[in-house]
């Protein structure tokens, strides 16, 4: 589409007058503006050739406080959930900001997202800490970021991506409830996190299988070690909040 403007030819793209779309790329530079986007935790492993690899976890949180928390504040689990890793993220880059991309696939069955390939509803979260503020009014803000930015879908993560030079390096996703284990002597905690296909440095996921959380991560294993990740990411996550 041309529009002549003094004399001068100017290439206008249709998204550009496209109400829905102005609005979400003007949420997405004023939440965006002025970020650290260098926001991964730091290497711990050195001299390894690239590599992925994956684990998961079955926690002992109790699912059921969390949920009634969550009834009780009229908070969704997964503003909840992004709170506790945007949280502890901060504390593992010392910084007052977390700043990630996580992912909201619309499901209406659990279990059918894969995780690590970034489907097309993927948003950044960035989202400051402030030391004195209530971990309720914290996970509100949280929850009120995720709401605005599923409302403004129409501003893409591939469009975030170019306007801002970003990459998913990052990457934290609430998967809900799965399906129950089956006897069948095997045991499978997920299926969402395919370390071969992840374009990330770092993918975390956390569900619901049983009754239990389930962690899982996908990590490149040249920059992380998995018994760090074991031992501290998860602990801290569970038990900070």
């Amino acid at each position: 589409m041309e529009k002549m403007l003094a004399g001068k030819s100017t290439s206008i793209s249709l998204r550009d007058i496209d109400d829905a779309y102005v609005e979400a790329k003007a949420y997405y530079g004023n939440l965006l503006a002025g970020m650290d986007k260098d926001m991964l935790p730091l290497d711990d492993v050195e001299g390894k050739a690239e590599g992925k690899a994956q684990f998961f976890w079955s926690s002992d949180v109790d699912v059921q406080a969390v949920k009634e928390f969550c009834a009780q504040h009229d908070f969704t689990e997964k503003a909840f959930f992004n709170a506790c890793f945007a949280y502890v993220l901060t504390k593992f880059t010392g910084r007052d900001e977390a700043f990630y991309a996580t992912i909201h696939d619309g499901r209406n069955t659990a279990g059918s997202a894969q995780t690590a390939t970034l489907p097309e509803k993927t948003f950044p979260v960035l989202l400051t800490v402030e030391d004195k503020e209530s971990i309720v009014a914290f996970i509100g803000r949280m929850g009120q970021q995720l709401s605005a930015s599923m409302a403004h879908a129409g501003f893409s993560f591939v469009d975030i991506a170019h306007e801002y030079d970003l990459t998913a390096e990052l990457v934290f996703a609430y998967q809900g409830e799965v399906p129950a284990e089956e006897n069948s002597g095997e045991k499978k905690d997920s299926a969402s996190l395919p370390a071969s296909d992840s374009p990330a440095r770092l993918c975390i996921e956390v569900h619901i299988r049983d009754g239990k959380a389930v962690f899982g991560c996908a990590y490149r294993s040249d920059c992380y070690d998995g018994h760090l990740s074991r031992t501290g990411m998860w602990r801290s996550c569970l038990y900070r909040q």
